[in-house]
Order: C-alpha cells, then structure tokens, then sequence
C-alpha cells in the first residue's frame, strides 16, 4: 500500500485555544487536527502506528504517514479527551468513546486486545447540505417519504456504518411541524433541532459503565421523555443501550417518531436486529418483537453505500401489509 509521506511537517505552529478552551486538550489534539479539519473528510482511521486513513467526500480514502501519531501519542490524546469529559481511560478501561470539539465523533481502543495496539475511528462533522437527490430520492417514493414525516408517523432509517442514516434523518427533520414539541435522545449529539421552538435534546450515557457524572441511562431518560409531554421523538441510532427504551415508547402510543439502526435489509430491521439489541443488552426483556415491530413501524428506509461511495437510498418497505414502495432503487 503506497502511503503520502508526511515526516514530522505539520505547517507552522499555532497558537494555543485555537481548537478548544482546555489547553491541555488544546495541544493534544494538534497533531490529529490537520487531518480532521479539512472540510471535505468524513472520516479519519488510525489502524497502526504512524499511520493514517482520511476518507474524503467525494476523493474517497487517502494515506498518510506520519511519525508523530503513535501510541504513546494516542495514549496521552485519549488522557486528555478522557478528563475533558469526565470519563474513565486507564490500561484496566483502554477504550473511549466521546466527542470532540465541533460535535466530531471519537472511538479508540488501545492495548493488547489489538495486535496492532490501536484502533482510532473519528467521524467528523463539518457542515454539509445535503439534498435528497444525493440518496437518488425523487418522484413518488420521496413525496411519500415526506408525506409519512408530515403525518408524524413511524419511521427507521437502515443502513450499515457511514451510509449516511443521520444526514437522512437531519434533512427530513426539516419537513415535521415545527411548532410540535421534540425530544430527541442520543448519546452523540448529532441531531439537528435547533428550527424547532420547543426542542428537549436528551444525552445518556454511551457506556454506563464508564459514563460522564451526572450522565443519565437510556432507562432514566425514558421516564424523563414519558413526563416531558413529546409530541415527536427522535432516537440517534438504536443500540444495546437504548433498543428496550424505543420498543418501550412506541408501546406509549406516541407515533411521531424516528430512528435510524445498523441493518443490511429492511426485513432485518423488523425481524432480526431490535431483537438481537435486547438479547445483548442483557438487562431486558421482550416477547413477540417483530411482531410487535409490524404493528408500529409504517415505514422502514434502507440506505446502503454503493462501490463509488455514493449512499443512496435503495428500498422502502412497508411492514405491516409487506408493501414495496421502492424495492432494488426501483419503484414498486
């Protein structure tokens, strides 16, 4: 594999707080920065030391070398992030999940469970419009779509990592009323409510194992969200953590809701994946789900990311009649 050489250059220094309030943090995250400040990445990837993998809108995946970025340097970055957000880093918990400045999402892991030591994904969050064309939405499947979210009706967004499933779910924000009254719960603030007036953003704790202080559950947000009064609820991505939560508030009765969940089929997403998400989590329990999933969810919408790396949208499924509205990107 060819690697762009990079040696130690990283432009001229700059001054400190140019990227967040704490200096410590501040000056470790400026080796990482020149890669995730570009406008156009969507992803940086740090699978070895030295290494780099930037993933560019629309210029795919480069590689870089760079001596400065190696596990020492990752151990004393995740130190940092990790007492910037009042979380847990140690050889006995070696792994963190957080944000970083600019609402960019950080995932590391280092230490012997890896052979190579370090596993860094970064998804980053630099503004970018997108449009519904840039899913291949147009004509009757996506005056449908948008006809269902101005119904307030029940909605989950599939698809596989970095298909765009939060993009979707952002821009169809867009169409709901915005005089109702939205709660959103996730546990990266990656949604975007801020056109509605009256707007509750809900964050629990991605691990409660190794949470911020003060950070709530899923299940202590649920009985928070269940006396808030919603009128829309809006979950970031259905997990281990929270899938009991959602199959809880869609008992409620409330319909306005959307969600986005790892799936490779729309037919997973009902049959296979809630399931699967509650089994794991090992605290709850839940008879009959699909069937149950059938009744309450009126559409799913299947993303999926094609070879040029174009993510498009390629079904829509209705499961409680097993309706087609776009099956294979064609039009039932």
């Amino acid at each position: 594999m060819n690697y762009d050489r990079k040696g130690s250059g990283h432009g001229k220094p700059r001054r400190s707080l140019d990227i967040c309030e704490d200096p410590i943090l501040d000056q470790a995250l400026k080796p990482l920065w020149q890669y995730i400040n570009r406008k156009t990445t969507v992803e940086v990837f740090v699978n070895e030391p030295c290494r780099v993998i930037v993933d560019e809108r629309g210029g795919g995946k480069r590689f870089y070398d760079d001596r400065l970025l190696t596990v020492g340097y990752f151990k004393k970055l995740m130190s940092a992030l990790s007492n910037n957000a009042g979380l847990q880093f140690s050889a006995d918990h070696p792994s963190l999940s957080t944000t970083l400045p600019f609402k960019h999402r950080f995932q590391g892991v280092v230490g012997p469970s890896l052979p190579q030591e370090i596993s860094v994904a970064i998804r980053c969050k630099h503004p970018f419009q997108a449009l519904y064309e840039d899913f291949g939405l147009a004509g009757r499947p996506l005056e449908y779509l948008l006809e269902l979210v101005r119904q307030e009706r029940t909605i989950v967004i599939a698809g596989s990592t970095n298909t765009g499933k939060t993009t979707l779910l952002n821009l169809l924000l867009r169409e709901a009323n915005k005089e109702r009254r939205i709660i959103t719960m996730e546990d990266t603030e990656e949604l975007d409510t801020d056109h509605f007036k009256d707007r509750v953003t809900l964050l629990a704790a991605r691990d409660e194992n190794n949470s911020a202080p003060g950070k709530l559950s899923y299940r202590q947000l649920y009985d928070h969200c269940m006396r808030a009064s919603p009128e829309l609820i809006v979950f970031g991505e259905i997990s281990t953590q929270n899938a009991f939560a959602a199959l809880g508030l869609l008992n409620t009765g409330h319909r306005g809701m959307i969600m986005t969940i790892h799936a490779d089929t729309p037919e997973q997403v009902i049959r296979r994946k809630f399931t699967q998400n509650v089994a794991w989590s090992g605290r709850e329990r839940m008879d009959d789900i699909p069937e149950y999933l059938r009744d309450m969810v009126d559409l799913v919408v299947q993303i999926k990311r094609r070879s040029d790396g174009m993510r498009v949208v390629t079904d829509m499924w209705e499961p409680a009649n097993d309706e087609w509205i776009l099956k294979n990107g064609v039009a039932a």
